[in-house]
């Protein structure tokens, strides 16, 4: 058995749209001309905060949530209801939404930010939609969740749930 070490570093200031959940795959291959072995890395991409100064932090964004849990209730199978979260900035810089990630394989779930760059003061809307026509048929049950990935150092991650029951 042939025992090696891999190395491998992930420079995140050269991709794009990394934050969060983020997937990538390498081939490597060996020295005696065998097929490429496919590897897929997973990692999650936080940023980095440590360096900001005491000012920086006083003048940092501050995320708000309107609300963490949207009960849609009960839903006719078919239905698109739709539903609004608003984010506010109470921070003196300005709220940077990095991403909305929400799990690849839950296809209910939409959600569209009015704005991603969100003033001092300022407001944005999450515009939530639920596709009922995209839930397995049996299931009747809505449990899903989104992370909104932010530039707010103290709470970078928020996580919204809308939840329901299909009839």
């Amino acid at each position: 058995m042939v025992r090696f070490i891999i190395s491998l570093f992930f420079n995140a200031s050269r991709a794009t749209d990394v934050y969060g959940l983020t997937e990538n795959t390498v081939a490597v291959t060996a020295d005696n001309g065998d097929e490429p072995c496919r590897l897929t890395l997973i990692a999650t991409v936080n940023e980095d905060f440590s360096r900001l100064t005491q000012q920086q932090r006083a003048d940092a964004p501050r995320i708000a949530m309107s609300s963490s849990v949207i009960d849609m209730n009960k839903i006719l199978r078919g239905e698109k209801p739709k539903a609004r979260v608003s984010i506010e900035n109470f921070g003196k810089d300005p709220l940077m939404i990095r991403k909305i990630q929400i799990s690849a394989d839950d296809k209910v779930l939409s959600i569209r930010p009015s704005k991603t760059k969100i003033k001092k003061g300022a407001k944005a809307d999450l515009d939530i939609i639920i596709d009922t026509t995209q839930l397995p048929e049996g299931e009747n049950l809505i449990n899903s969740r989104a992370v909104i990935i932010t530039n707010d150092p103290e709470h970078p991650i928020s996580t919204l749930r809308v939840v329901g029951e299909v009839k």
